[in-house]
């Protein structure tokens, strides 16, 4: 995506700044960057002088659990006593998109992860959690990287949670909204984004 952002265009420079999803609200605070790309105003943005651009992509999170012989798609109707496995600093609907650890591990007992691959990894094992919450998209790559394991696997058919991505800038920095708007609608227009998320298997 940066690469994309910095192919067709030479005003600008996009740099990557690792960070985590449970972290970088506080970082972006701190100075130390100025734009989180694949994310949401409602996640945890409301406090901060941030702008969002227009979607360009969407996606949504689903239940998995370990198979088992008589287990269906009614295992993720009730959360009782089940022990949930998600992402440290992610936004769960099932959760009133209430990302604090504590409450999500009392309410829940839940277990947090720092990836998508360890949610899946605990749960296929099925000794450290009962549903995991995903990225379908993560899945999907993850099961076609790893087809052995898509038979240990119960995929739920709803969703967690239907979410649409955004870039969140910090107001009144460069590049501006409306600037960096219309390099996206110029990814768009020249294909190059959906060739991106054909890539990426989304």
């Amino acid at each position: 995506m940066l690469n994309l952002m910095n192919q067709y265009q030479d005003t600008y420079e996009f740099v990557p700044v690792r960070t985590t999803a449970s972290t970088r609200h506080r970082e972006f605070a701190a100075g130390r960057h100025d734009m989180s790309l694949f994310d949401n105003l409602s996640w945890g943005w409301n406090n901060l002088d941030v702008e969002a651009s227009n979607e360009y992509l969407s996606g949504g999170e689903i239940y998995i659990a370990q198979a088992k012989p008589g287990r269906d798609e009614t295992y993720f109707s009730d959360f009782k006593n089940k022990k949930m496995i998600g992402m440290l600093g992610y936004h769960y609907a099932f959760a009133n998109f209430n990302a604090d650890p504590e409450y999500l591990r009392k309410t829940f007992n839940m277990e947090l992860t720092q990836s998508n691959n360890g949610s899946i990894k605990m749960v296929s094992a099925g000794n450290r959690g009962d549903i995991a919450v995903v990225t379908k998209a993560f899945l999907s790559k993850y099961l076609n990287e790893h087809p052995e394991d898509r038979s240990k696997l119960l995929i739920s058919q709803k969703l967690d949670q239907e979410y649409h991505f955004v870039s969140v800038i910090r107001k009144g920095f460069k590049p501006t909204i409306r600037e960096l708007n219309d390099l996206l609608q110029q990814l768009e227009s020249n294909g190059s984004l959906p060739l991106l998320w054909k890539t990426i298997d989304h």
